[in-house]
């Protein structure tokens, strides 16, 4: 453990690079704030000369449209003859004059748009080029702040003898930083398994369609029904495949609170009743008769998982409310104790030593609240999007058909575990 005496003696061999430290963010204290607002300049130059191309382009079929009616009237001695044998000519005159106006006055307009998007491209130009100095001091004053945190935590990270308030400081700094920590990993833990009931919700579906193409399948056989079970056998698999990435999601979402828990073991109940006893199936009655009575169970499994979705999806809700929270409360902190720790070097060093005083400029309860990237969770089964219809004969339930776009899996689903405790007391 360090003493005061190496503290003060660290906090004077550092206090030449905090005093530089300090004033480089001091002397470019106001350039992210620039930086920001010129890029918003920028961003509407973009806009506003991308919708001045497209008036241009306009404008240029309008006046190719004009100039054609204007070849027609000026050059077409036929029409002329015709208006003059009918004692018309007057108004044709008139009507060729107007189309010459309109020609006209379509140049007049193309000549002045073209000229409003050179002066904008020229300040768009302008603009892109002053951005460079604004961009390398927003950058020194980003990269100040990350040498200072550096610099601090090396020498205050931990019990600082001498100095209880920074330790006090310190203490809620780091609850604050857990707290923010621990919302984040429940709006991404619900996220991930927000994902894998959808996936789940999607087997279901899978399942649906692989019932229905059976029933398809033994309405329009006679005697063998082979495909049919094989069908049926697709969507148990799928079955299987929902209940893998709902238990997955379980564990995701550990420890659940008891109305996920109840929620969950209604989904995965009503999973286990949508499953279908293929070896009974031996004849068209006892097919048909299968089919009819899973159809509404596989309705009422997507039903569940919906609501569990949903749940999960509140719970989300909830989580990025309280984040901002969490956020606001850790930067508050930071800037607490980033001010004692530069009091304690006015303290020490003296301000011979120590730079004149700065306060805190940059707020960054907006960062704490970005959440990590995470690794998606492969989830059982098709993946969604994917074709899970199985084309062309099926030779039999082991034996798909060359070019089938499904293809059962070598290890059975029905040897996975897929809860923690619910495949034992449901099964």
């Amino acid at each position: 453990m360090p003493t005061e005496e190496s503290i003060r003696s660290a906090i004077l061999q550092s206090a030449s690079e905090n005093s530089t430290l300090l004033i480089k963010l001091s002397s470019t204290v106001e350039a992210p704030s620039i930086l920001q607002a010129h890029e918003t300049h920028v961003t509407h130059l973009r806009s506003t000369l991308a919708e001045q191309e497209s008036t241009l382009k306009h404008l240029e079929i309008t006046i190719d449209t004009k100039f054609k009616l204007h070849q027609k009237y000026r050059n077409s001695t036929t029409r002329r003859l015709f208006y003059r044998a009918t004692h018309m000519l007057a108004k044709f005159e008139a009507k060729a004059m107007q189309e010459e106006q309109e020609y006209f006055t379509a140049l007049a307009s193309k000549s002045r748009a073209e000229e409003r998007r050179n002066v904008l491209q020229k300040d768009l130009d302008e603009a892109v080029k002053a951005q460079v100095p604004l961009e390398k001091a927003a950058n020194e004053h980003g990269q100040a702040h990350a040498r200072i945190d550096v610099l601090y935590e090396q020498l205050f990270a931990g019990p600082t003898p001498g100095f209880p308030g920074e330790d006090k400081r310190e203490t809620r700094f780091y609850t604050a930083r857990s707290k923010n920590e621990e919302v984040k990993a429940k709006i991404t833990k619900a996220r991930r398994a927000i994902r894998l009931m959808k996936m789940a919700a999607k087997n279901v579906e899978s399942a649906g369609r692989f019932v229905r193409q059976a029933r398809s399948e033994v309405n329009n056989s006679i005697i063998f029904f082979d495909e049919a079970v094989y069908s049926l056998t697709l969507a148990n698999e799928h079955v299987y495949y929902a209940l893998s990435n709902t238990g997955k999601a379980e564990a995701v979402l550990e420890p659940l609170d008891e109305e996920l828990k109840e929620q969950k073991k209604r989904a995965i109940a009503a999973l286990h009743q949508a499953k279908i006893d293929v070896e009974t199936l031996s004849s068209r009655t006892k097919i048909l008769a299968a089919i009819e009575m899973v159809q509404p169970k596989l309705d009422d499994a997507t039903a569940k998982l919906n609501e569990f979705i949903e749940m999960t999806k509140a719970r989300e809700k909830g989580g990025l409310e309280e984040i901002k929270n969490t956020a606001r409360q850790l930067e508050d902190s930071r800037q607490e104790l980033q001010e004692i720790r530069q009091q304690i070097f006015e303290e020490v060093a003296g301000f011979g030593e120590a730079a004149p005083p700065y306060t805190e400029c940059c707020d960054r309860a907006d960062g704490f609240c970005v959440l990590p990237e995470y690794h998606e969770d492969e989830g059982d089964g098709p993946q969604m999007g994917d074709n899970y219809e199985s084309q062309g004969s099926r030779q039999g339930r082991d034996e798909p058909s060359e070019g089938s776009q499904y293809q059962l899996r070598e290890v059975s689903p029905q040897n996975k575990v897929f809860t923690s405790k619910d495949v034992e007391l449901l099964a």
